[in-house]
């Protein structure tokens, strides 16, 4: 009966090592995934709950221009037109027509937006 040599031996070893999984090492990496996964769905949608207050804040600044200009087209006195000249008032129903325009706008990109997040987060 022969005996193996150290060097035979020890590359026995090393072979059988590199054939060894940990399994601690396995499972830390796959929770490790996970939790990225979960980590980037949450703040997907923290970027879509952003994106619906934006819409929400454009909304009330539409309604409130639109009260104000409703107001100013009626020839009442606001506190924001009460100093201003007829010419001043007629450029601040100009100001505020463009500014309405461009809150439908936004309000529709932002719809936009939100559907296509909501896609794809599905």
């Amino acid at each position: 009966m022969t005996h193996p040599s150290q060097s035979d031996l020890k590359e026995r070893i090393e072979e059988g090592a590199k054939k060894l999984k940990n399994p601690y090492r396995e499972a830390y990496i796959w929770l490790k995934g996970e939790f990225m996964d979960v980590n980037g769905m949450y703040e997907a949608l923290q970027g879509r709950e952003s994106v619906m207050k934006k819409q929400i804040s454009t909304e009330q600044k539409k309604r409130t221009d639109t009260a104000e200009l409703a107001k100013l087209q009626e020839g009442k006195k606001t506190m924001k037109s009460l100093f201003k000249s007829k010419a001043g008032k007629e450029d601040s129903i100009l100001k505020l027509q463009t500014s309405i325009e461009n809150s439908e706008k936004e309000v529709e990109d932002f719809k936009k937006v939100i559907h296509f997040l909501t896609i794809y987060h599905g």
